[in-house]
């Protein structure tokens, strides 16, 4: 796992909020495994399949994929995000995000979808199932540069009192 603490804005992704008495159904169509378990999340081909609830999901989709495509049927509706995202690695990251979130995100199994506040923002944390993958955080777009100023401000903070390495650009 890279042990530089790092935070990079995600850009160029294609976010659904999947809603509708037929959504489970569709998805299952469309990409096969559906999570089971409620704040739950899959792997798909560039992206993530989460569970929010019985008859509702979010599908996340890295750049040149169509997250969308087979989802236009009737009783499924689409709501398109357009979320502030950030990918966080780096083995000294929940030790990180405890600075700025109360949730004890040690206790997390990975799979997870976790919705906490962070730094007074309602924020989604995709938690990694292994710990060379990122950690995705996102929030409202309209909290995008609030949530980069006080991530980056807080990582600077964390790296001269920890003394932990900080990125080649920042030194």
């Amino acid at each position: 796992m890279n042990t530089v603490l790092e935070i990079n804005p995600q850009e160029n992704f294609e976010f659904l909020h999947v809603k509708g008495p037929d959504a489970e159904a569709t998805l299952a169509e469309a990409y096969g495994d559906v999570p089971a378990g409620w704040f739950r999340y899959t792997e798909i081909p560039d992206g993530f399949l989460a569970r929010l609830g019985v008859r509702e999901f979010y599908i996340f989709g890295r750049p040149r994929t169509s997250v969308s495509a087979g989802l236009s049927v009737e009783n499924v509706y689409c709501f398109p995000r357009n979320d502030a995202v950030f990918a966080i690695r780096g083995h000294r990251r929940i030790d990180f995000l405890r600075e700025l979130c109360a949730f004890d995100f040690a206790a997390s199994g990975g799979d997870e979808l976790i919705l906490a506040n962070m730094a007074g923002v309602s924020c989604w944390f995709k938690m990694p199932a292994t710990d060379d993958a990122d950690l995705l955080v996102g929030s409202d777009p309209s909290y995008g540069d609030y949530m980069a100023d006080t991530l980056n401000r807080t990582l600077a903070e964390f790296v001269s009192a920890t003394g932990h390495e900080a990125p080649q650009s920042e030194r």
